[in-house]
């Protein structure tokens, strides 16, 4: 009897945990199409890794923060949502400020997209509603799915997987036009290569000799190297290999 209350418990935990979708790549990464099996994110569809690191920094979430996030789950996930108030009421205190962190962290992803790319923030909405009628499907047949459910399993992976790959497909097209403005960027600096010069030689002379100023070493097409911005400062342990010595533009 135990045991079986803790399987059902774990189950429930597990899906709470999905409530919401997680980006588990950065905004400016490119998926990968399947070679011989389709390509997964790292740390499977709904890794929480990029947020557990931030939670030590989080501040507790109040309880109108918290209205806000569960009022948008009980719109687009009503059947998930309806388990993890369950488990959230009969959880521990810590277990359930954890549980809430991850969510809301979750939520202020997806709440940043609506702004910054309606087509990106529009395509994560359909995405939690299918995920949840899945959830339910998958709920009400524990014992075993009957033809009309399998149907409907079917068709609500397949609406799942459309997602997924117009998702792909919107962040290879942001990637390139970032890509584009960059190459751009990069052809108007060349032609006035001069006065760059003298732009850094002025800023130079005004820092003065700085023994801790290096010039951070870009990271993607995103970042001040691509973009021809001044690069930030960082220390010499930041920007130099165990051998000490200085990685000019990204080389050894």
């Amino acid at each position: 009897m135990m045991h079986s209350l803790t399987k059902r418990v774990a189950a429930i935990t597990l899906a709470a945990m999905c409530a919401l979708p997680i980006a588990a790549m950065s905004r400016a990464a490119l998926a990968e199409g399947p070679s011989t099996r389709p390509a997964r994110p790292p740390g499977g569809e709904h890794s929480n890794r990029p947020f557990r690191k931030d939670f030590p920094q989080r501040p507790p979430i109040t309880n109108d923060q918290w209205q806000e996030v569960i009022t948008f789950m009980r719109e687009h996930s009503f059947r998930r949502t309806d388990d993890l108030e369950k488990l959230l009421t009969t959880s521990e205190e810590k277990r359930a400020a954890f549980m809430k962190q991850l969510i809301a962290a979750q939520y202020e992803y997806v709440m940043s997209l609506k702004n910054e790319d309606s087509e990106l923030y529009d395509l994560q909405v359909r995405k939690i509603e299918t995920q949840d009628a899945i959830y339910g499907v998958l709920r009400d047949a524990r014992n075993g799915m009957n033809a009309s459910q399998k149907k409907e399993f079917r068709e609500l992976v397949i609406q799942l997987v459309d997602v997924n790959l117009h998702e792909r497909q919107r962040r290879i097209e942001r990637a390139r036009d970032s890509l584009t403005r960059a190459q751009t960027a990069l052809d108007e600096d060349m032609k006035h290569k001069d006065a760059l010069v003298d732009d850094r030689m002025d800023q130079l002379l005004r820092e003065g000799p700085r023994p801790l100023k290096m010039d951070a070493r870009p990271d993607g097409p995103n970042d001040a190297g691509a973009a021809g911005k001044k690069p930030g400062s960082e220390t010499f342990g930041d920007v130099l290999p165990a051998d000490g010595r200085h990685r000019e533009g990204g080389g050894k």
